[in-house]
């Protein structure tokens, strides 16, 4: 396989992190910004479909009228269905 050269402009803050996490992990810039793109690009990209980019948007509609619930209240919600029926008497 080929290779092909990119050059990029980095902000000064940007090189500075890559030039001090390299001294720490003793490797080479290139290698961080490398590995950071193979990364980035392993992800795969998932488009949504006309169906959820409408339930998300009634979601979020739902959410901003305040017609929803906290994790808090869910996980309380399945703690008690989950809970052993106490039987009096019962030994």
């Amino acid at each position: 396989m080929s290779s092909k050269t990119l050059a990029i402009t980095l902000p000064p803050e940007t090189t500075q992190a890559l030039e001090s996490i390299g001294k720490t992990q003793r490797r080479r810039p290139f290698d961080l910004v490398l590995e950071a793109v193979r990364a980035y690009i392993s992800v795969p990209v998932i488009t949504a479909s006309k169906a959820d980019l409408q339930s998300i948007r009634r979601g979020r509609k739902e959410f901003e009228r305040g017609e929803h619930v906290s994790l808090d209240h869910v996980l309380n919600a399945l703690a008690a269905r989950t809970r052993p029926i106490s039987r009096k008497g019962a030994h």
